[in-house]
């Protein structure tokens, strides 16, 4: 009978204590690159199973890179359907939330990762509908079934603004879906450093 070598955890940060959601990869697993979002230091390592957002927010990936579709365009239809939706100004304080929404109909490229922040679909276009401090709205042409999604908001820095979001609902809007998620990490910005 065969043995697996058993994964070891990286449950603290060796320089600043920080509680990771961190092991060392298992046979056949691919590592990536992980920072801790208290100081910095690099971890290679792969994510524990099942990890809460909660604990996904202590690490930060590296940067990713979207690859579209050959022929992926802007998706003009959605972004006029969802002008339509949403209303002309936000009415701060309305909302029954602890963070208020505000309507921002831009571009996004899409990636779905799975429970460990893996890579388990296509990367697609989509639309935001509205934005706040803890997660998203957007509107797409599929149904998603990830976990998480990696999210490139590219009109607002020049590499695009990379987070992954916890997806809390997908529901069909007419002939488009619509997708709400919370913010659990921002990826590592190329020309940011954590110290």
């Amino acid at each position: 009978m065969k043995t697996v070598e058993p994964r070891t955890a990286i449950e603290y940060c060796h320089r600043c204590g920080l509680t990771l959601p961190l092991c060392s990869p298992g046979p056949g697993e691919r590592s990536m690159t992980w920072y801790c979002t208290g100081c910095g230091t690099s971890y290679e390592a792969v994510l524990e199973q099942e990890p809460s957002p909660d604990r996904i927010q202590n690490v930060r990936p590296a940067r990713l890179r979207f690859r579209l579709p050959r022929g992926a365009e802007f998706p003009k239809a959605i972004a006029e359907f969802v002008a339509r939706m949403v209303p002309e100004k936000a009415h701060p304080g309305a909302q029954k939330r602890a963070l208020d929404r505000y309507p921002v109909v831009t571009p996004i490229a899409v990636m779905p990762l799975g429970d460990r922040l893996e890579l388990v679909g296509e990367t697609f276009m989509a639309v935001t509908k509205n934005i706040s401090g803890s997660g998203l709205a957007l509107v797409c042409t599929r149904a998603v079934r990830a976990r998480y999604l990696a999210v490139e908001i590219l009109e607002y820095a020049r590499e695009g603004i990379q987070v992954v979001v916890h997806v809390l609902r997908c529901r069909p809007v007419r002939c488009f879906y619509e997708i709400a998620g919370r913010f659990v990490t921002r990826m590592l910005e190329s020309s940011e450093s954590l110290r």
